[in-house]
């Protein structure tokens, strides 16, 4: 793979593809924006008074605000994020709906950057930005829920992107790697965020365990094709294998060094509010682990939805 390519292309046709991609993709951003302005926004259960009472804590540097049952009952990510938009002045479901868009063209991006197709780059962006359930009356809530889908799209998008920074046209390999090494950055960012949003986490891990392996594996095979085709001695091969894998290394240290950092950070702040070094309660700490000792008990028939 190596990079963008468009072939034999005739430049008048090539113009007339990016006027076009031009006018589309703002007609496509304002139609998803004006949809999800209307919107209505509603606060019906206790998740979402504890999100917006948490973003008003954190507005007025109380951290997540006092502690009862709820307070370490959901990561501190979507909260945060509801503080941010008030900062910003942006209405919280557009705030959400931009996130969503970023993803989208994201997942754009990585979409044209493996099938060099600026068709099928413009027909994922649509197809995203225009996704319904962003529109329905589930979309309403002050709820995690879409917000959370937009960053883990963003989180894959970007991890795809940054395996084929590597292949972009330019004569600075600098540059390259430093491409690579703000990808593992964002990466770290979005995977913290991820993992303080929600509580169901491992299903991502393989996820983006695939994301890096696959085109690790592709490299490695057009490596060892050029070394057969003997455009390259044996000798060097092992060396160019460390040069080309080395940004990749450094930046996937790197998103875990963000990554655990973010986590720690939160960790200490609830230790310093609530004396409780975790990030949520229920994946860490008494709680799973009572959790998990009660549902080891059999006794009597098994019922439906009622785990103990």
């Amino acid at each position: 793979m190596t990079g963008f390519s468009l072939g034999r292309m005739d430049p008048r046709t090539a113009t007339r593809g990016s006027v076009l991609i031009v006018i589309w993709v703002p007609v496509v951003v304002a139609a998803s924006l004006l949809l999800r302005a209307s919107v209505p926004i509603w606060i019906l259960n206790t998740d979402e008074i504890l999100f917006v009472r948490s973003a008003w804590s954190l507005l007025h540097h109380a951290w997540l605000g006092p502690f009862d049952q709820f307070t370490l009952s959901k990561g501190p990510a979507f909260p945060a994020f509801i503080a941010l938009c008030y900062l910003a002045g942006v209405p919280l479901l557009i705030g959400e709906q931009l996130v969503h868009l970023a993803a989208s063209g994201a997942a754009a991006y990585a979409v044209m950057r493996i099938t060099h197709s600026r068709g099928a780059s413009v027909v994922a962006f649509s197809t995203l930005a225009l996704d319904p359930s962003f529109f329905g009356a589930a979309a309403s809530r002050i709820l995690r829920d879409d917000w959370y889908a937009s960053v883990c799209l963003l989180l894959f998008s970007v991890v795809v992107i940054a395996t084929t920074f590597g292949q972009l046209h330019t004569r600075s390999r600098l540059r390259r790697i430093m491409y690579v090494l703000a990808g593992g950055l964002v990466a770290g960012v979005l995977l913290a965020t991820y993992w303080l949003t929600r509580e169901e986490r491992p299903w991502l891990i393989p996820v983006l365990a695939m994301a890096l392996i696959v085109p690790a594996l592709r490299g490695w095979s057009q490596l060892r094709r050029r070394t057969r085709g003997g455009t390259m001695t044996g000798d060097r091969f092992p060396r160019l294998a460390m040069r080309v894998a080395r940004p990749y290394a450094l930046a996937v240290l790197l998103g875990v060094a963000v990554f655990v950092g973010l986590l720690a950070s939160v960790s200490y702040m609830n230790l310093r509010h609530y004396g409780a070094a975790l990030t949520n309660d229920v994946t860490e700490g008494q709680f799973p682990r009572a959790y998990g000792l009660w549902e080891s008990v059999h006794a009597g028939p098994v019922r439906p939805y009622v785990a103990i």
